[in-house]
């Protein structure tokens, strides 16, 4: 079977879904997390945005294509066990390529914005990596997003609270209704995401 023929047989509700998914993907909301703190954290919106490129592109761009790399290869498949090697290579190549940005961040002298979202996001890795080698599967997705989200509120306005409001729900209908996750993984993504941005909130750098 194609996989054109297989995409039409999709329904409405779950091409939504996938959308959903695909749009607000994981390395989506990190290489934004990166870009918001390049430009935010320096005065020049030029040399903030060629910060923000370079460590999205090791970031994000990195372990997406070792993921991808690794499924061309035959590493990982879409069996329950394939999935279980992907979740754990993209945390590997995500914890190596956050660490080499924090080296070169400090060694050329990066936005002090920018360090502390590489350390936000090491963290944050960490800690969902904890909880999921604890036996509970955290939506990536939902952690992803809702820190991008809650980082916005603490740099700009609190006004982007509401999307952290709308986009919650938003989630949960697209990973549950793909079977990717739980309701209970999504909100504990969602949780995790909240309390670890506004734990590093206390230590935030001034934006500029």
């Amino acid at each position: 079977m194609s996989a054109a023929g297989a995409s039409r047989r999709l329904s409405a509700t779950d091409r939504v879904a996938v959308l959903i998914s695909d749009l607000l993907a994981p390395p989506v909301s990190v290489f934004l997390i990166c870009l918001v703190a390049g430009v935010a954290g320096r005065p020049h919106a030029w040399s903030g945005l060629v910060w923000g490129l370079v460590l999205a592109i090791l970031c994000a761009a990195v372990p997406m294509s070792a993921v991808k790399l690794a499924k061309r290869r035959g590493t990982i498949t879409t069996q329950e066990s394939g999935w279980k090697r992907k979740r754990w290579l993209a945390f590997a190549v995500s914890a190596a390529s956050i660490v080499c940005c924090v080296v070169l961040a400090v060694v050329f002298h990066a936005p002090p914005l920018a360090l502390w979202a590489l350390a936000t996001m090491l963290v944050g890795l960490v800690a969902t990596s904890a909880i999921t080698a604890a036996g509970l599967k955290v939506s990536m997705h939902a952690f992803c997003l809702i820190s991008l989200l809650m980082m916005l509120c603490v740099l700009f306005s609190t006004w982007w609270l509401v999307a952290v409001v709308l986009m919650v729900p938003l989630m949960l209908f697209a990973r549950v209704h793909l079977g990717e996750h739980t309701a209970r993984e999504v909100v504990v993504g969602s949780i995790c995401a909240v309390l670890l941005v506004l734990l590093a909130a206390i230590v935030a750098p001034a934006a500029g």
